[in-house]
Order: structure tokens, then sequence, then C-alpha cells
């Protein structure tokens, strides 16, 4: 079943049409949830996706529903954008009280347990185990081979294995157990520009000026600087978009 896109955690896949039955349609997964969507009503026919996680496929699917009755019909698949700038904004109009709770890192434990460090510098260890009861798909990750083939999907938005077995970062984040380790609470500057809607000469020159002090609140690791949340916190306030855990 081929992957068209991925965003925030969502994977979008369209079927063979051989193994497929009309109308035309895609299939939705979003961690533990599935869902149908039509591609011409635009309506889930089958499925238990969460309200917001379906609104945003809804708008991607009309963005893109021309492209998409083009796969169905010639079979020919292609990998289409993922709803990003326009999902974001999507999301503030509506003041939506979803959060996303990006990862910016994912190790693979003995034992089948995940080391998964998020944006805001929070470390949180994910026992998969259950998942192989629960769904028969995660049984493909039961060799320890594959199971340290985890990567970050784009965006932070997810975790995934391959095409067919992935994990949104909420998931993680909800169903994780925090940790302590020596990282805690650092951050990269790219990712807290981002984070905090700053632009990363903004935190240059406060280091310049002294406001965040070199070796305290700050350090430089080869190219790259890090800092501390509770240096940004102190000088910025709480992240606005709310995507962080409270200080």
């Amino acid at each position: 079943m081929p992957v068209i896109t991925r965003f925030y955690g969502i994977v979008i896949k369209m079927q063979l049409l051989g193994k497929e039955h009309s109308p035309p349609h895609i299939h939705v997964i979003y961690g533990e949830y599935f869902g149908s969507i039509s591609i011409l009503t635009f309506e889930m026919t089958v499925g238990d996706l969460p309200a917001k996680v379906l609104s945003m496929v809804r708008k991607w699917t009309k963005k893109y529903q021309r492209d998409l009755l083009d796969m169905w019909n010639t079979q020919q698949f292609k990998s289409l954008p993922p709803l990003e700038k326009a999902t974001r904004h999507y999301i503030e109009e509506e003041k939506a009280e979803y959060v996303f709770h990006r990862v910016k890192t994912v190790a693979a434990l003995p034992g089948y347990m995940l080391l998964v460090h998020f944006l805001d510098g929070t470390a949180k260890q994910y026992d998969v185990k259950p998942l192989f009861q629960r769904f028969e798909v995660f049984n493909q990750i039961t060799d320890p081979a594959i199971f340290s083939s985890v990567v970050v999907d784009r965006g932070g938005f997810g975790i995934s294995w391959n095409d067919d077995v992935d994990l949104a970062c909420n998931e993680l984040w909800n169903n994780g157990t925090e940790i302590s380790t020596p990282f805690d609470n650092l951050i990269a500057f790219g990712d807290a520009t981002d984070l905090w809607n700053l632009h990363e000469s903004t935190l240059r020159k406060a280091v310049s000026y002294g406001k965040l002090i070199d070796g305290v609140d700050v350090r430089k690791f080869g190219k790259q600087w890090l800092i501390t949340r509770a240096a940004m916190v102190r000088e910025y306030g709480q992240p606005p978009d709310g995507n962080e855990k409270k200080a």
C-alpha cells in the first residue's frame, strides 16, 4: 500500500485498485487510529480518527483531490506534499486545544523499549511490547535488527520503521514514561527559535550582549549551539504555541 504523504504523525496511503473497492478513497493511519476517507465527498466512511486529525485530512484531500483521483484511476502513484503551514494556521485560527509534542530523536533500547527525546528537552521511554498483542502489524518489528531501524518522521510528528509501522508523536508523549538523562532540557538553537517563534540571530545577539551567559545558559559544541530551557523561559516566557511542557 503506497504511502502518499506524511504530516503531523498522520500517514496517508492508497491501495492497489485490484485489492480495493469503489468509490475512490484513501487510508489514513494516525497512531492506533485508522480511517477511510472518500476522495469524492471527503467523508470518513470507516474508522475512528480523532476530530482534529479528520479535519486536517479533509483539508489536505480537498487540496489534492485531482491528483488523488488521477492516481486512483491510473495506478501511477506518487508522493504529494504534506499539509504544513496551512495546517498550523488552521489550528491557530480554530484555537484548537490539540498540541503536538514533536520528536527530536529516537533510539531503540533492549526489551523493545524506545528512548525518545522531544524538542522541548524532555526524554521519555516508551514500551512497544503491548502493541505486539494489540496490533498484528507491529509483529513486523519483533526482529531486533528491524526494531533498531526506527527513525523520526519529517517534522518530528511521529516515528516509523517502514510504510506500515509507525507511531504518532503524541502517542509517545502520552504513554511514555519521563526519565532523567544528562541532556534533559537542552535545546538546539534552531529548535528553540522554532518553538518560540524567534530568529536564531536573536539568541546569538543575546549571547553577545550578555543576556545569555556562555557556559551557564548556552554552550557551543562544534558548530551547534545549545541553550537550556530554563534560560529560554526566563528571557522569552513560555513558548507561544503551547507546544511544550510547562516549566
